[in-house]
């Protein structure tokens, strides 16, 4: 068993929906409170629901970002867009240092997709346009980026 399957085994028994998007980073859901996290194997979690900011405490062992976004019918404001930007920095520089990052919303869609979109842009240097396309792709349990305003903020880098 290789060890791409054991850790997707490994996070469904501990209650995490999530893909993997690239190496050591990956999208999803709602977390679970308490070390489920840690004891996966993450490092750093991202969390993007504006509605949902539980403190860091509530995942002990984890660097938790808070990136609270709205996942409106309007462009994000020039706040949410620095708050993505900073976070999708940060955990790039993790990634690239050999941490594992989990970016997370309600329903792993809209706002975990911006930033991980953001993210794999850092990573790889890609335009905002085709790390959209990756991730609507790798991202299986839910479909992706479905926001046209998120959509093209994204298309907006080059």
């Amino acid at each position: 068993m290789d060890t791409t399957t054991s850790f997707r085994e490994n996070m469904i028994r501990r209650g995490i929906e999530a893909n993997r998007i690239g190496p050591r980073l990956y999208q999803g859901s709602k977390p679970p409170f308490g070390r489920n996290l840690q004891r996966a194997g993450f490092d750093i979690l991202a969390l993007c629901a504006l509605e949902h900011q539980p403190r860091a405490r509530a995942f002990p062992g984890i660097e938790v970002l808070h990136v609270p976004l709205d996942d409106a019918d309007h462009p994000p404001s020039e706040l949410e867009w620095r708050l993505a930007l900073g976070a999708a920095k940060h955990i790039a520089l993790g990634v690239r240092a050999g941490r594992r990052a989990l970016v997370t919303c309600m329903q792993g869609r809209n706002r975990s997709g911006l930033v991980t979109a953001l993210s794999l842009h850092f990573l790889t240097g890609q335009p905002g346009r085709v790390c959209t396309s990756y991730v609507q792709q790798a991202r299986t349990a839910a479909p992706a980026l479905t926001n046209d305003f998120f959509v093209g903020a994204l298309a907006s880098i080059d």
